[in-house]
């Protein structure tokens, strides 16, 4: 009688064993499965999460309301005393996503210049049109340095001048992101007459422009 419960005994605990392990198996599968399906949402990002965000990309024109000063002289000296001071304004588009784009627009340049041999400084107001080819170091128009050159015609008035012709221009400059689809814009040019005749013989000077610049 005490073997017949003995064994009973065991076999209970065995069936007691049996279903403790089966519980325990279910219980670490259906962790296994938890803990993969977790890792498997945390290792495999969100296509919405990974998409650009809108308005980050530049657009394809640019357009830049400017201001600054610049210094012109009507001579074929570089001494510093041969320069006027005067303002520089207008607007610049810029047209073109990559590396090479094209720069036109409007500019006045207005300032005192000293003709050769003359000591009397003579207001010059130039309007110009510049036709300049810009490479974007960084390949992106939104965010970059970049270089120009190119020709400016204009259109000179002033104290006894009266003036068409084309200027030479070579500058430097930077756009400073401030937004989705705003930049700082910051420009250097220095700006040359070749030409020997009309009334501004040499007309040569620098010109210094900030602005704020739009995708459109």
């Amino acid at each position: 009688m005490a073997l017949k419960n003995l064994a009973l005994g065991a076999f209970a605990l065995a069936l007691v064993g049996f279903g403790t392990v089966s519980h325990a198996e279910e219980t670490y599968r259906q962790d296994t499965v938890t803990q993969d399906t977790y890792t498997t949402k945390t290792v495999t990002p969100d296509a919405t999460m990974s998409a650009p965000l809108p308005n980050t990309e530049a657009s394809h024109v640019r357009v830049a309301p400017v201001l600054g000063t610049s210094s012109f002289a009507n001579s074929s000296s570089v001494k510093t005393d041969r320069f006027g001071d005067g303002f520089s304004a207008g607007i610049l588009a810029d047209i073109g996503e990559h590396d090479w784009n094209f720069e036109t627009g409007v500019l006045t340049l207005s300032s005192n210049t000293n003709r050769s041999g003359n000591t009397a400084s003579v207001r010059v107001n130039t309007w110009g049109i510049p036709l300049l080819a810009k490479l974007n170091l960084s390949g992106h128009p939104h965010e970059t340095v970049f270089l120009k050159a190119g020709a400016m015609p204009f259109l000179a008035s002033g104290q006894d001048v009266s003036d068409f012709n084309v200027l030479g221009v070579g500058g430097i400059g930077a756009n400073i992101p401030v937004g989705h689809t705003t930049s700082i814009l910051l420009d250097a040019t220095y700006n040359r007459l070749f030409n020997q005749s009309g009334d501004l013989t040499n007309y040569q000077g620098i010109a210094l422009l900030a602005g704020l610049s739009f995708n459109i």
